[in-house]
C-alpha cells in the first residue's frame, strides 16, 4: 500500500495504525509502538491534529503505549 500511494497518504496511516493494535496484542509493544507513532505523525501532518483520524490515532497510540508499560511492569514483578 505504501508503495502505491507514498510514505505520508493517510490510507497508510490508518494500516500501520491496525498494524500496531495487532502486534501490540500479539505482545510486540516495541514494534507496535513504532508503527503507531509513525501512523500519528502522518495523520497530524495530512490532515491537522483536530481531525477525528487523528484523534482515533492518538488515542490509539496512548493504548499501545499502556500496554507496553503495562507489559514492563508485569516482567519485573517477582515470580
Amino acid at each position: 500500500r505504501e508503495k502505491a500511494l507514498g510514505p505520508d497518504h493517510p490510507d497508510v496511516a490508518a494500516s500501520l495504525s491496525t498494524l500496531a493494535l495487532l502486534l501490540s496484542n500479539q505482545g510486540q509493544h516495541a514494534e507496535a509502538l513504532k508503527y503507531s507513532k509513525r501512523a500519528v505523525g502522518i495523520f497530524e501532518t495530512r490532515l491537522g491534529p483536530k481531525d477525528p483520524k487523528t484523534m482515533t490515532a492518538s488515542r490509539a497510540y496512548h493504548d499501545v503505549d499502556m500496554n507496553c508499560m503495562e507489559s514492563l511492569r508485569e516482567s519485573h514483578l517477582p515470580p
